[in-house]
């Protein structure tokens, strides 16, 4: 029966009435009793227990990964305490019973001290161990390489980098593969302390190639082009409402004295040509000129730089650039089932498939990074996955959007009521401190997730993609040939003279 329990350990009074096997039922006792702690068993039956009975609790202890623990019993009418160690210079997963103290004649002592630990740490030297690891070959996480026997223990990636200070054995001591913590998970197994945090990104194919034209509308949003738009309409409303309405006052108020061509300054300044003829000087029309300036200046400078990065790096193509955008397009994203609940509470309506036999990941990786390939998919993965991909494959890199999906904690699991627990919380926490996460990190993926983007080489400016320029200028010189036409009809058509007299401002 169950005496008394704390947060910290408890004491199980131990009293059988009959001769059961007591090897089998005390594991039990203590796995109802609490799952993690020290726990003191104090034996106040009359039947002898020998040391193979208590042989056989440790071992079904340390089967439940239960390493704490003391029994209290009697020896000759002494009472002695016993406790097992399950790592030693000898043995590995030894649980031969090992004498730890003595409470005979303590009566007779007025200030009697325990000279040993009731609870030693059994796991500060593991002495070599073996260390049993389920894991699998997923790189950048962790890379098993198992070219021969003998080299069957050599593993790569940051994780295994990790796993070189860790050592045991059983039938599964630690699973560990850049695992996402769970509710899940961590309801089945003991998770560690989270050693890194990964990003989940939405991985996008290169998209569709621009035609000509597109690149020289890709530089400003469509909110950007209403706006120029309607300040540029409003300009041209405004000069020919004052043309109409011929008012020497207003006219010298708005442009300035003696101004004969404000239409042409206007195109003059937003193509960042200079002013020739007669400046402003009244406040108001110096005012709206510096206006102009200013709003032209940002704007044409902000479209010249970014056109040319378009063209310059080939960014020529069409794709998302959100998980709203893919699930408006009716894009088919694939992912892991640890990430299915975190996409679909952001968007019931995806479309989601899981990454299994049937949708192996390397050929999902394939056609992201095909750039002939029109399939509209997308791969929600870890950012690490994606990293060392493109840092494998420099010619076909594949596109992820800048935006994480959800950053989450990434731990490794053991069994229940393990007693790595500690001590390897305390070793992360050590290997935190110091930075040597970081350095492992490094070591695996030298590739940052901004150079890991799919920019493609530095391009020249071929004809393809000044197509679209050449296709403007082509439209400017009808317009020029139109304009000219009908110049030199205007002296037989008094209609037309005074429409190009009242446009020619």
């Amino acid at each position: 029966m169950l005496d008394a329990i704390s947060p910290y350990g408890c004491w199980i009074v131990w009293r059988p009435m009959v001769d059961l096997k007591v090897a089998y039922w005390i594991p039990c006792i203590v796995m109802q009793g609490i799952q993690y702690g020290y726990f003191l068993l104090v034996y106040t039956g009359i039947q002898d227990v020998g040391l193979a009975v208590l042989k056989e609790i440790f071992h079904r202890l340390f089967d439940i990964y239960v390493i704490n623990v003391s029994v209290l019993l009697l020896k000759d009418d002494r009472p002695i305490l016993y406790t097992y160690y399950p790592f030693n210079v000898n043995e590995c997963h030894s649980w031969e019973p090992q004498y730890l103290a003595s409470f005979h004649n303590i009566e007779n002592e007025s200030n009697f001290t325990l000279d040993t630990k009731l609870f030693p740490n059994k796991v500060a030297n593991m002495q070599g161990c073996n260390l049993t690891i389920i894991t699998w070959d997923y790189m950048p996480c962790l890379g098993l390489n198992s070219e021969s026997e003998a080299n069957a223990s050599k593993k790569d990636g940051f994780e295994g980098l990790l796993l070189k200070f860790l050592i045991v054995e059983q039938q599964g001591n630690i699973s560990i593969l850049c695992f996402m913590y769970s509710k899940d998970r961590a309801d089945a197994m003991l998770a560690s302390k989270s050693y890194i945090s990964q990003r989940i990104v939405l991985a996008i194919p290169h998209g569709r190639l621009m035609v000509p034209f597109e690149p020289l509308i890709k530089p400003f949003r469509c909110i950007t082009w209403l706006c120029f738009s309607l300040s540029f309409a409003l300009a041209i409303w405004v000069i020919y409402s004052i043309r109409f309405l011929d008012k020497a006052e207003l006219t010298t108020l708005v442009y300035g004295h003696d101004n004969r061509t404000p239409f042409l300054n206007l195109l003059q300044t937003l193509a960042g040509g200079a002013i020739y003829g007669h400046i402003p000087k009244r406040n108001f029309a110096r005012y709206i000129l510096m206006m102009w300036l200013l709003y032209t200046l940002v704007l044409r400078t902000a479209y010249s730089g970014e056109l040319f990065r378009i063209l310059q790096h080939s960014h020529v193509r069409y794709t998302v650039t959100s998980l709203g955008q893919a699930v408006e397009s009716n894009y088919t994203v694939y992912t892991f089932f640890s990430v299915v609940g975190v996409l679909k509470s952001l968007y019931p309506e995806l479309k989601i498939r899981l990454v299994d036999e049937h949708n192996p990941l390397p050929n999902i990786l394939e056609k992201l990074s095909d750039p002939n390939n029109g399939e509209k998919i997308a791969l929600g993965i870890s950012e690490y996955a994606i990293r060392w991909y493109n840092q494998k494959n420099h010619p076909r890199r594949i596109k992820m959007l800048a935006q994480p999906l959800v950053t989450a904690p990434v731990v490794f699991f053991m069994p229940r009521h393990s007693y790595l627990a500690h001590p390897t919380g305390k070793w992360i926490a050590d290997v935190l401190q110091s930075g040597l996460m970081k350095r492992m990190e490094s070591s695996v993926l030298y590739m940052t997730s901004r150079s890991s983007q799919s920019r493609g080489a530095a391009a020249a400016l071929s004809f393809y993609l000044l197509s679209g320029v050449f296709f403007v200028y082509f439209l400017v010189l009808v317009f020029c040939s139109l304009i000219f036409l009908l110049e030199l009809n205007s002296s037989r058509s008094a209609k037309i003279r005074n429409l190009l007299n009242f446009l020619n401002v």
